[in-house]
C-alpha cells in the first residue's frame, strides 16, 4: 500500500483543491527530526558541482501546433544555481571504487548510453534546465543493469492553473532505466521506472516497458528513451495522454521540445554501500543523496531538518529503495 503524505484540502471559489507535496514515506509528511540525522556523511563525499547544459536535439517527436508560452509562475529563482567548483573523477578507468562488481568506466558508458531525452514544455522557456541530474548504476540477476538517474530539479513550480498553489522548493523526481544484453551482447532497454510525485497522494508512478515509450535518436544514431515531464511539476510519463491524466489530471505535457537530461561523468553517485557522492554543494548551498536529509533543491543553506520541512522527500529514501529493488 502507498503511504500518503501531508495533505491539504484548500478551498477557492468552493471548491476543494488537495495541495500535496513531494512524498514522505517515513514520516507521512512531517519533518524528520533534526538529532536523527546529524551524522556525518560518508568520507570525501563532499563535493562541488556545476549545473549541466542539456543543450536541445534536433530529433523531436511532433510537437503539435506552435503556440506561445504562457508567463511564467511567479515564485522562480532569478537565475540557475552556479558552481562552486569542479567534480574530480574518484579513480581510473578500470577501478571499482562503489564495490559493486561494476567498473566504473562501464557505469558511466551505460549512463550516458541510454540518458532518456526528455519532452519538455515550452512554456518553461528560461526554465527547463533548472536541474542538475545524477546517476548511479547497479548489477541486476542475470546480468542486467539497472540505471538510476536523480533528475534533482530546483524547484517544483506548482500547478499553473492554480497560481502556483501546489509548488515547493527541490523537486527529487527519478527515472529508472533497466537494460539487458541480447543475443548479439548488445545492451537494450527492458523497462523503465518513471516518478510522477512518487509516494504522494497524486502518485502517479509506474514501471514501463521498452516498447511503453518513443525513443529519439542522439547524434550518433543511438536510440535513447522518451519521457514527457509534465510542464512544471516535473512528473515524468511515457506518452502524452498519460501525462494528462496524471497527478489526478493536474499534469500536462504539450508544445514541448526534446532535450538529453544532461548527465555528466562526475555525477556518478555510487551506491548505498559505498557512496562516491553524497553531500554536493551549490552556491554555498548543501544537498546530499545519502544522508538523509530532505531534497530543497539547493535552495537552503541549512541541514537543520526545521529548516527543510517544505522540500522533497530526500534522494537517500530513493536510491536506498532502490538498491532493495523496492521501487
Amino acid at each position: 500500500m502507498r503511504r500518503l503524505p501531508l495533505h491539504t484540502l484548500v478551498w477557492l471559489g468552493g471548491i476543494a483543491v488537495l495541495a500535496v507535496r513531494c512524498g514522505d514515506p517515513a514520516g507521512h509528511g512531517t519533518p524528520v527530526d533534526a538529532a536523527s540525522v546529524d551524522a556525518a556523511p560518508v568520507d570525501a563525499a563532499r563535493v562541488d558541482a556545476a549545473p549541466v547544459d542539456a543543450a536541445p536535439i534536433d530529433a523531436a517527436p511532433d510537437a503539435g501546433p506552435d503556440a506561445a508560452p504562457d508567463a511564467a509562475p511567479d515564485a522562480m529563482p532569478d537565475a540557475a544555481p552556479t558552481a562552486d567548483a569542479s567534480v574530480p573523477q574518484p579513480c581510473g578507468a578500470d577501478c571499482d571504487a562503489d564495490g559493486d562488481g561494476l567498473p566504473d568506466a562501464d557505469e558511466v558508458a551505460l549512463a550516458l548510453r541510454f540518458e532518456p531525452h526528455l519532452w519538455l514544455s515550452l512554456r518553461e522557456e528560461g526554465f527547463r534546465a533548472d536541474r542538475l541530474p545524477h546517476f548511479a548504476v547497479r548489477p541486476l540477476p542475470g546480468g542486467g543493469r539497472s540505471i538510476f538517474y536523480a533528475l534533482a530539479y530546483f524547484r517544483d513550480y506548482g500547478d499553473p492553473d492554480l497560481g502556483g498553489l501546489t509548488g515547493h522548493r527541490g523537486d527529487s523526481e527519478l527515472i529508472v532505466v533497466e537494460v539487458t544484453a541480447d543475443a548479439s551482447q548488445a545492451w537494450q532497454v527492458d523497462r523503465v521506472f518513471l516518478s510522477a510525485h512518487y509516494q504522494s497522494a497524486t502518485d502517479s508512478s509506474g514501471w514501463y516497458d521498452a516498447a511503453d515509450l518513443e525513443t529519439s535518436l542522439d547524434a550518433s544514431g543511438l536510440a535513447h528513451p522518451v519521457v514527457y515531464v509534465a510542464e512544471w511539476k516535473h512528473g515524468n510519463y511515457p506518452d502524452l495522454g498519460t501525462c494528462d491524466q496524471g497527478g489526478w489530471f493536474t499534469d500536462h505535457c504539450e508544445q514541448g521540445t526534446l532535450e538529453p537530461l544532461g548527465i555528466a561523468p562526475e555525477r556518478h553517485l555510487g551506491g548505498p554501500a559505498a557512496p562516491l557522492l553524497d553531500e554536493v554543494v551549490v552556491n554555498g548551498n548543501p544537498e546530499w543523496f545519502f544522508t538523509e536529509h530532505r531534497f530543497c533543491g539547493w535552495q537552503e543553506a541549512s541541514p537543520d531538518e526545521a529548516d527543510r520541512g517544505d522540500c522533497c522527500t530526500g534522494y537517500a529514501t530513493w536510491l536506498t529503495a532502490w538498491a532493495a529493488d523496492d521501487l
